[in-house]
Formats: C-alpha cells, structure tokens, sequence
C-alpha cells in the first residue's frame, strides 16, 4: 500500500455511515436534482468502495485505480438512483461499482494482449520501418503500401496492425514505482484475469438461460435476486419481498420450490459455487 491510498482513507473517515432516514431524506433530495445532497451521498458511501476495490486486488490495476473506478460507478448509481425502487441504495450502487471496475480490468488487459503472430509481426515492420518511413507534414510515418513486400499481409491488414501496435502500449514499457517490471510481465496475470471474467460472464448467462427455461418469471426473478445474479448483490427475503410485492414468507416458499425444481437438474451445482 502507498501514502496516496492511506491518505486517502483519512480523507474519507471525515464522512460518517448516513443513517436509514438521513439516506432516505438525500435520495430524495438527490432525485430531484440537488446537487449537494447527490455529493454527500456519494461521500459517505466511499468507505464502502475501498472495501470492493480491496477485492480486486492483483488483477492489472493498483488500489488506487480500482478506487478511483469504483468511485465513478458510485456517482452513476447516485446519479441513476430511483427512490421508488424497493432495494438499499447500497444494494444498488454495488453493481454500478463492480461493473466499472471489471471494465476497467477487461480494458486494461485488453491493451496489453497482443497474440504472438501478431506481436511477431509488428517487430517484423519495426525492423524494416527505417526504410520505408516518409516525412508528412514534417514527422516521420510508416508507409502500409511498401511493406507489402515485405511480409503476405496486405497494406489495409499492415495499417490495421500498425494502428494496433500505435493504441497497444509498448511491451518493453517500464510499469510500477520502481519500474523495474516491464508491460510484458503482466500480460499473463492480466490475460488470466480477462479469462476468468469473461468464463464468469459465461457460466452467468448460461445459468439465467436455465433458470429461464425451468422457473416461472417469479421463480426466475426471486432466485435472481436471491443469488445476486441480477443486481450484482445477495439480497435477503425481506429485501427481495419488497420488490416483488410479496411477504417475506412468501417470498421463502418461492425459492424453496424453485429450489426444489432446480434439484432434478445440474443448475443447483452452479449456485452453491457462487
């Protein structure tokens, strides 16, 4: 951890938890358009996004970017709040700050991804560019037409690559504090990471299209909320009984029969692992 972060959390501890009916009132407030009460919702929830981004520790992005992610998603969900809306504020802003930080992750692993041919590729050019280099405009570019004979790509694939290369930062780069780590030593840990999102998001749609064919609209709804496969966060009975109009019992014999549908199949598996 660094100074900026532990500076940071003192900044934040000035702002105490809102109780139920102070947050209530700044929804309120905030819904129809003042300002003020929008910014000190938003500040008495930040210890809350420290507590998530800690979560994503170790994925491509420091503390301090995985904050300052989490923070944007907060502010959205402020912004998006709807008062009417039978759920914790909290329970909702969780998605908005997940969500920016996974993109932000999924991002930053993207721009370091190059496949191997494709990385070949670039040092090919890269190796025969100062030779086909003109001056436009006083500055020195590569020319896609005279590297055609040069590699089986065409000059439209070379100036498609070359864009590439231009947006990818270079592998060599030197990345942290010390800078004694280069782009290319995280490539790995930050491709595992896109992976196992993108195998998160999988196995979530492949699970709400089973849900969706062995549940009733309320079954699927009530396990959804239940499970956080719909906001992004476990809700309990009496949370989820609110958005749905029902009691909290009835609510329970919902899931349990939904449950009890589910056993005959392999979608319950799913759900204890999640």
């Amino acid at each position: 951890m660094n100074s900026i972060y532990f500076q940071y959390l003192n900044d934040i501890a000035k702002y105490p938890l809102l109780t139920r009916e102070q947050e209530k009132v700044l929804i309120e407030l905030s819904a129809k358009g003042n300002r003020r009460a929008q910014d000190l919702l938003v500040k008495s929830n930040l210890k809350f996004v420290v507590n998530i981004a800690n979560l994503y520790k170790g994925q491509g992005l420091d503390v301090n970017e995985l904050i300052n992610e989490g923070n944007m998603g907060l502010i959205e969900a402020a912004r998006r709040f709807d008062p009417n809306q039978k759920i914790k504020f909290i329970s909702y802003a969780v998605w908005w700050i997940r969500q920016n930080i996974t993109r932000a992750i999924s991002e930053k692993a993207r721009l370091v991804r190059i496949s191997a041919e494709k990385e070949l590729v670039l040092r090919r050019f890269n190796r025969v560019s100062s030779k086909t280099r003109q001056v436009v405009g006083g500055s020195l570019t590569i020319d896609p037409e005279s590297l055609e004979g040069a590699s089986r790509y065409k000059a439209k694939d070379i100036e498609k690559i070359l864009m590439m290369g231009a947006r990818s930062a270079s592998l060599d780069s030197p990345v942290g504090d010390d800078g004694d780590s280069t782009l290319g030593d995280c490539i790995a840990s930050s491709a595992d990471a896109t992976d196992a999102l993108a195998a998160k998001n999988n196995e979530q749609a492949s699970l709400n299209l089973l849900l969706k064919d062995n549940l009733t609209d309320q079954e699927h709804k009530v396990i959804g909320l239940y499970y956080g496969l719909d906001v992004d966060a476990d809700l309990n009975l009496k949370e989820i009984g609110k958005m749905v109009g029902l009691s909290k019992e009835r609510v329970r014999q919902v899931k349990e029969k939904a449950l009890a549908k589910l056993r005959t199949t392999k979608i319950n598996q799913v759900l204890d692992a999640a």
